[in-house]
């Protein structure tokens, strides 16, 4: 027990730096050989980052924005025939970078994110004094066809995350430290902005900040 946990990050992070691998995903480790007075065998499964190829997402978003408007005879300027809030807007945006947008996601990481939701679920139900069944049930829904809605939804997700640092790094969109620091500083608890000044939480508002232009961008274009 403990000298696998010793040992199998040691020979999983060796195997990552001698391949030049950039890992985007806990591994996962499947025994193949563990007999006794033999060389144990694992296989570790992981996943890379894709390649985003983003295609010509800016005029499709400008075209889907021109649909949305009129002429009026006697004005020089267009007007909106219903204004759409942001939520609507995005939503339509979204849709097109799905389209415009070509990527491969790894199926291991597709299956993380749709466990990770669905956790979240149970552990909602469970607060509502509910279970899985009795959830779907009110749904009209088999839990099959909730994991597969919810794998279809993983695979938007991630491929919306990746698609928006891809487009972030295109357009050289940049998130300064300063940023990072007045981010944390508007936090009203103190135990939350001393948790969020991690190295590791502050990356993570990093990329966050970061998507936020990348959306920001999109809804100015």
């Amino acid at each position: 027990g403990l000298v696998l946990e010793d040992l199998l990050p040691q020979t999983y992070f060796t195997a990552v730096k001698q391949h030049q691998l950039k890992p985007i995903c806990e591994p996962k480790i499947t025994a193949i050989k563990t007999a006794e007075g033999i060389d144990w065998t694992f296989k570790a499964t992981a996943c890379e980052a894709p390649e985003v190829k983003l295609g010509d997402y800016e005029k499709a978003i400008k075209g889907l924005k021109a649909k949305g408007k009129i002429w009026l005879p006697g004005q020089d300027k267009t007007s909106t025939k219903k204004e759409k809030n942001e939520d609507e807007e995005l939503k339509e945006i979204f849709q097109v970078l799905l389209k415009e947008c070509q990527l491969s996601l790894p199926g291991l990481l597709i299956e993380e994110e749709e466990k990770r939701m669905l956790a979240k679920l149970l552990n909602q139900t469970q607060k509502l004094g509910l279970t899985l069944d009795e959830y779907c049930a009110g749904n009209h829904k088999t839990i099959q066809q909730l994991k597969t809605e919810y794998r279809q939804l993983a695979d938007e997700t991630l491929k919306l995350e990746f698609v928006l640092q891809a487009i972030a790094a295109e357009k050289a969109l940049e998130v300064k430290d300063q940023e990072i620091t007045d981010l944390i500083a508007a936090v009203p608890d103190e135990k939350t902005r001393e948790n969020l000044a991690t190295p590791l939480q502050k990356a993570y508002l990093k990329t966050l900040l970061k998507k936020r232009k990348a959306i920001d961008f999109l809804l100015k274009l």
